[in-house]
């Protein structure tokens, strides 16, 4: 087994966790707007990013309090439910609008105004398509909306890939495009997410438990190696902490137990496995599983469905 020191140089959960996450990325969108407006988005299977060009908004779920956005600041949705956009927090029911409606109707080129006069808000936005497959052991740990403030360290950079990511989408018939816009998503993705764990005032989830040091050298370790028996005082013994405490801290911050993280990453990694033909039972004894059965069992328990579904 790995010592500390290898844990810690070796192994990133974000890069681990990406990289079983397939992510196509378009921009789809623009959005000049004036005077007071509002627009009701209707959910759907893929996440959303934007950048505010121009201006200001406020963004919200229907499980989130509105977000205020300025010029240069970014944002990723990831509940993929409906979601508002607005001048103002503080607009009435009636004065949303139905975006997709209005784009249906009167966008051009996927461009839309909204008002007369010079636009005082100016926002792109376009979706991640993420492999449902694995999208989830992403998404359920982390929160529905990421502001992400152009004071942000990793926000030069991410900006840079956004305007890249513009560019690519606008020219769909230059050779490499689709090449170089699923790269880019990864990158955007990756910036967004660092920020997130370099925010001070980041709330709970998966993202803020990289930023933790009392969390984040276990989460190393279990994505160092799934398919060991980790127990939740080996893992608390890593990070200093007592069992009770790091149990705790980790359910806290994580939003799951240890344990049950562990459970679903190790899943997340078999349907990878499954999809590639390794065999089941390989599969089970890669991930630490005694006999086929209790490997089968602990798959149909967190997937839903036998492991042999997943076999091409």
């Amino acid at each position: 087994m790995l010592d500390a020191l290898s844990y810690d140089r070796l192994v990133d959960p974000l890069s681990d966790v990406l990289s079983m996450v397939a992510v196509e990325a378009a921009v789809t969108s623009r959005l000049d707007a004036s005077g007071r407006w509002g627009l009701r988005f209707s959910g759907s299977a893929h996440a959303k990013f934007g950048v505010v060009h121009r201006g200001e908004c406020w963004i919200a779920t229907a499980s989130s309090e509105p977000e205020r956005l300025t010029a240069g600041d970014c944002y990723l949705l990831l509940a993929g439910g409906p979601y508002t956009m607005a001048s103002a927090p503080d607009l009435a029911a009636h004065e949303f609008a139905a975006a997709d409606v209005r784009f249906a109707a009167d966008a051009v080129g996927g461009n839309l105004r909204l008002g007369d006069g010079e636009p005082e808000s100016v926002v792109t936005g376009g979706r991640f398509v993420l492999d449902p497959d694995h999208a989830t052991l992403l998404l359920d740990l982390l929160p529905p909306v990421l502001p992400i403030a152009s004071a942000d360290v990793p926000s030069p950079a991410l900006l840079a890939a956004m305007d890249l990511l513009v560019a690519e989408t606008g020219c769909p018939g230059l050779p490499g495009a689709d090449l170089v816009r699923n790269h880019l998503a990864h990158i955007v993705l990756v910036q967004a997410f660092r920020s997130y764990v370099d925010s001070a005032d980041r709330p709970a989830g998966w993202l803020a438990a990289l930023g933790d040091p009392r969390l984040a050298p276990a989460l190393r370790a279990v994505h160092a190696e799934p398919g060991h028996p980790w127990t939740v005082p080996e893992l608390a013994q890593r990070v200093h902490l007592a069992r009770s405490t790091f149990a705790a801290r980790f359910r806290d911050v994580v939003g799951v137990p240890p344990l049950e993280y562990l459970l679903r990453l190790r899943m997340r990694h078999a349907v990878r496995w499954l999809r590639d033909d390794v065999p089941v039972t390989e599969v089970g004894q890669r991930l630490g599983y005694a006999s086929h059965s209790s490997f089968s069992h602990a798959f149909t328990r967190v997937v839903g469905v036998p492991p042999g579904r997943f076999r091409p």
